[in-house]
This record gives C-alpha cells, structure tokens and sequence, in this order.
C-alpha cells in the first residue's frame, strides 16, 4: 500500500497527476496528444494500458522528438 512508498515518490507522482489534470483533464486527451504528435491511429490500445506516470514520460519524449524534427526541416 502506500504506507511503504516513499515520500519522494509520492510527491513525484502527485505532481505528475496535477499536471496532467491541468495540462489535459483527462487520461484519454494525454493518450490523444501522444498519438497526435507520434501521428498515430485514434484508440492506440497499447497506449490505454500504460500508467499516467509512464504516459506522461512519453508525451514529453515524443514532444521533444517532435520539436527536434520541426527544427530540422526548417
């Protein structure tokens, strides 16, 4: 439970969930910005079953690719 994680990764996550909330509102819209900026298929069920921590990580891996990318070509 979570009277054994520890303190630092409590506060890790809470911030990741309030930033999520603020960012997107809901687990669903990160999932549809992740497969907007991967230009991926709506419903993406690999995605679905990912945890918001790790979804959260691949958001801002895929928007740095994609920044990168835009740099490139112009």
């Amino acid at each position: 439970g979570l009277g054994e994680v520890s303190n630092a990764k409590l506060l890790r996550l809470h911030a990741i969930f309030t930033e999520v909330k603020e960012k997107f509102g809901t687990r669903d819209k990160l999932i549809a910005a992740i497969g907007e900026l991967e230009h991926r298929a709506p419903g993406d069920q690999r995605l679905a079953s990912w945890p918001v921590p790790r979804l959260f990580d691949h958001y801002k891996a895929a928007k740095k690719r994609a920044a990168r990318a835009q740099a490139a070509k112009g």
